[in-house]
C-alpha cells in the first residue's frame, strides 16, 4: 500500500480538498483525476506486453494490491473498429470527485496497442466459382446492351456469397463481356484474377 500511495502522490492521483494529504483508508471527499488513474494502471502492466485479454486485465486490476484510491470496479472491453486497443471504465467510489466535477460518477480512458488481436479466418472462395453462380442466374438470357447486363449483375451481388459488387464492361468488337468482382473483408480469393467472360452474352 504505501508502494502504491506513493506512485498515486507521484501522479498527483490523490489530494485532499482540504489538504495534500490523505491517510490510507480514510474516506473523506478527496479529489483523483481519469488521466492520474490512467497513469497509475500503467504501472501496473507489464513493460512491453501487447497480449492481454481483457479478463486478464480485470483480474490485474480487481487484486488487492492494484486497488486504486477511488475507484469502485472495473469494466474492461475491446474497443470498436481498434481490436488491440483497451478501454477502461471504472465507477468512482462514493465520497471522491472525479475531473473537478462533483456529478462524474464513472471514468474512461483508453490504453493503445495492449490487446492481443485474433487473425480473423477468411474463407476462400474461387474465380470459377463465382462465374459458376453468375451463369447459371443468367440463365439462355441475353441482353441489349452492356448496361442491362450491369443492371441484372446488380441484382445478383446480394445473392451471392463472398461478392460487394460486379462490373460488367464490354470487349472490343465482340459480344462478350467481361466481369470485374470484388470480395467482401470476410472473404479471400484462392487464385489471382478477379475477373471472367461471359461469352455471347449481347444481343446481336
Amino acid at each position: 500500500m504505501k508502494k502504491l500511495l506513493g506512485l498515486l502522490a507521484a501522479t498527483g492521483l490523490v489530494a485532499s480538498t482540504g489538504s495534500a494529504v490523505i491517510a490510507c483508508g480514510e474516506n473523506t471527499d478527496s479529489a483523483i483525476t481519469t488521466e492520474a488513474i490512467k497513469t497509475a494502471v500503467k504501472g501496473f502492466l507489464e513493460n512491453g506486453k501487447s497480449d492481454y485479454t481483457t479478463t486478464e486485465l480485470k483480474a490485474l486490476l480487481d487484486k488487492e494490491e492494484s486497488a486504486i484510491p477511488g475507484v469502485a470496479n472495473w469494466t474492461i472491453t475491446a474497443k470498436s473498429g481498434t481490436a488491440s486497443t483497451a478501454v477502461f471504465e471504472f465507477a468512482v467510489v462514493e465520497g471522491y470527485v472525479l475531473d473537478d466535477n462533483a456529478e462524474k460518477t464513472t471514468g474512461t480512458f483508453e490504453i493503445t496497442y495492449l490487446l492481443a488481436v485474433t487473425p480473423v479466418q477468411k474463407t476462400p472462395i474461387t474465380t470459377e466459382e463465382i462465374e459458376t453462380e453468375v451463369i447459371a442466374k443468367i440463365g439462355a438470357t441475353k441482353y441489349a446492351n452492356i448496361a442491362a447486363l450491369q443492371t441484372a449483375l446488380d441484382g445478383f451481388v446480394s445473392d451471392i456469397d463472398g461478392i460487394t459488387s460486379l462490373t460488367a464492361a464490354e470487349v472490343e468488337d465482340s459480344l462478350d463481356a467481361i466481369v470485374t468482382f470484388e470480395l467482401e473483408e470476410t472473404y479471400e480469393l484462392d487464385g489471382e484474377v478477379y475477373t471472367f467472360t461471359l461469352e455471347d452474352i449481347i444481343e446481336e
